[in-house]
């Protein structure tokens, strides 16, 4: 027997007051399609959910425990701890990090959108608790309108008036591997301007580039050179870039040691040497 997964929603006056019967119960329901989007395929045809105990009240406190209608499968109860714990992985860092996290089907991206909508309007605050986790993923109003506007944000890309496009290059260092339409993609911190670019890396790619690096890089924060072609805003700021090849960047520490001529004004003082340099 599997245990079950306690969801807790919370009302939108940030004390657990009023809470829209409709919100509460769609925040349930779409709270399980997103654990469902976690399943292998295979296991998800035999997934079902036995309502364990539910409040009538505000708060709105489920306990739901995932069920195999096949009676033939073994496998079932890893599949469920491998499906909370990659659920649980989701959450944590959309909350650390106010972005969606790479890895995220498009079917769960838009599950997770509904629910942080929700959490801007009826519903103030979601709290999941995770079998064999003690302590709650809880997802908030604030942090749900940062992830949204990330969302929109990315969504809106499509819309932007671009000044056009060329073939070029940028060096930055790895901030983030996510998925751009469902595309993988790199995000760049350009090394000169700080901003962050997305570099989308095309179907002919991915195995040549997935073979060559490791998404270790990411938190290590590795520097490289991607070249490709470059969409410009009319701005003229980098908005994407279509990757066609990436390399590393040696950065060697310089010794100034090593360089430097302690002798260099001969003596004079900064002023002195400038001076007579400048024939002041």
């Amino acid at each position: 027997m599997t245990e079950a997964i306690k969801i807790v929603v919370q009302g939108n006056d940030e004390q657990g007051g009023y809470l829209p019967a409709q919100d509460a119960l769609n925040q349930l329901l779409d709270s399980l399609a997103l654990v469902s989007d976690s399943f292998d395929e295979d296991v998800r045809r035999d997934l079902d959910w036995n309502l364990v105990e539910m409040t009538m009240n505000s708060p709105l406190v489920a306990s739901v425990e995932p069920i195999c209608r096949n009676q033939c499968r073994l496998d079932f109860t890893s599949a469920v701890r491998k499906a909370t714990e990659k659920t649980d992985g989701i959450l944590r860092e959309l909350v650390e990090t106010k972005r969606m996290p790479s890895g995220v089907t498009e079917s769960g991206q838009e599950v997770v959108k509904r629910l942080l909508e929700r959490n801007v309007n009826g519903v103030f605050r979601t709290d999941f608790y995770w079998p064999g986790h003690e302590d709650p993923v809880c997802v908030d109003a604030p942090v749900a309108k940062e992830v949204l506007e990330e969302m929109r944000a990315i969504e809106s890309e499509g819309g932007i008036a671009y000044q056009g496009t060329e073939l070029g290059s940028i060096e930055g260092n790895v901030v983030g591997a996510i998925t751009h339409y469902g595309n993988p993609a790199v995000r760049i911190r350009h090394r000169l301007s700080e901003q962050e670019v997305t570099c989308v890396i095309p179907p002919n790619l991915r195995k040549k580039l997935g073979d060559k690096h490791s998404w270790n890089e990411v938190w290590t924060g590795r520097r490289f050179i991607v070249t490709g072609e470059v969409k410009r805003k009319a701005s003229g700021d980098v908005s994407q870039l279509l990757v066609a090849d990436m390399h590393e960047v040696d950065v060697e520490e310089v010794d100034l040691d090593r360089i430097a001529d302690p002798d260099f004004t001969g003596g004079k003082s900064p002023v002195e040497y400038l001076d007579e340099l400048w024939g002041d």
